[in-house]
């Protein structure tokens, strides 16, 4: 652990250390081993939002008992605001967009909020998992509630509370737009099938980023590879067949899809070409080496499982660890082993 702060502060900038933090303070090993059992007593509070027909958007079959990805928000900071566009977007994203043997369920925990403003968000949008917490318990813990403790899908999309699906009044809707989650999922499982170690090195590819990326700015080939294509895929039939029945990784109990799930869309041709680029951390700790490249908390669809291998975000209450490194943290030691495309 000691390492990983160390390796995680050779990137402090000098607004950072002017701040009067201490470097010396990341060494400080100080890990809280209550936090998971502080997460499972506060995921018990978690509640689905109860059924309406005053939902500003109605979802076509919820709750979802059998998904294929959690589309996952963290919110705090009188930003409810932010979060009702962004689950609005996503919902007519999910529901509109793509294919419908794609299932779905949403899980929200929110930091602090005032009663009032997350009353209004339970009240207008159907949420399978949703977490109103008193107190803003900070970054790592409301993300570790949603990896461990409320999403139950194979995959997790983060959107946090800022991640907007752009729809047709401000962005062309490219069929690979529309499709980008389903094409995550299928793409995964397809990489996964063939071994999984598809980056140059070896790595796993369990993730994707859904949004215009940076990386070429830091990453260099091979870490940032060619463009590769899978051809001629049929996104509602590999759909189907990858979740004919579905693991929990946490409960490790198994369900069997219902074949008689209400589609959305009655799409009968969703086959495809699938374009796509891997991506992967620097590990090399060289000069130039960074540590983002095969993680991001943004837009970002990975399998839960590895996210849980990777263990929690630090962070948490009672963690010694500045809050500023979260995210950065987590991304090298997922990036250990794992890469994005």
């Amino acid at each position: 652990i000691s390492l990983f702060y160390y390796l995680c502060s050779i990137r402090l900038s000098a607004e950072a250390l002017s701040e009067n933090t201490d470097p010396l303070d990341l060494f400080q090993s100080s890990i809280n081993p209550l936090s998971s059992t502080s997460r499972a007593t506060a995921s018990l509070q978690a509640t689905a939002t109860p059924s309406t027909p005053q939902f500003l958007i109605n979802r076509s079959n919820y709750p979802e008992p059998n998904p294929h990805v959690c589309l996952a928000f963290l919110s705090c900071c009188d930003r409810t605001d932010l979060l009702n566009h962004t689950i609005a977007g996503a919902i007519r994203h999910m529901e509109e967009d793509e294919p419908s043997t794609l299932r779905y369920e949403i899980a929200w925990v929110d930091n602090g909020n005032s009663k009032s403003s997350t009353d209004t968000i339970k009240e207008s949008w159907p949420i399978d998992h949703a977490l109103t917490l008193s107190n803003n318990m900070g970054l790592a813990y409301g993300m570790n509630l949603l990896i461990h403790n409320l999403c139950t899908a194979p995959y997790i999309l983060f959107l946090e509370e800022d991640w907007l699906y752009l729809d047709g009044l401000v962005a062309e809707q490219t069929e690979e737009r529309k499709r980008a989650v389903a094409t995550s999922v299928v793409l995964l499982e397809h990489l996964e099938e063939q071994g999984g170690g598809s980056a140059f090195d070896g790595r796993n590819v369990v993730g994707t980023f859904l949004r215009n990326e940076v990386y070429e700015g830091f990453l260099n080939f091979p870490q940032a590879d060619i463009w590769e294509r899978l051809e001629g895929v049929d996104l509602r039939q590999s759909l189907l067949m990858s979740s004919s029945t579905s693991s929990d990784s946490c409960s490790n109990s198994t369900t069997t899809t219902d074949s008689k799930h209400n589609d959305r869309n009655q799409d009968t041709n969703d086959s495809t070409d699938i374009d796509y680029r891997i991506f992967c951390a620097d590990n090399s700790m060289q000069e130039g080496a960074n540590v983002w490249g095969s993680y991001t908390n943004g837009a970002g669809l990975y399998r839960r499982s590895e996210l849980i291998k990777t263990g929690r975000q630090f962070g948490e209450p009672g963690d010694a660890f500045h809050d500023r490194y979260v995210e950065s943290n987590f991304a090298y030691r997922f990036g250990l082993r794992n890469c994005h495309a």
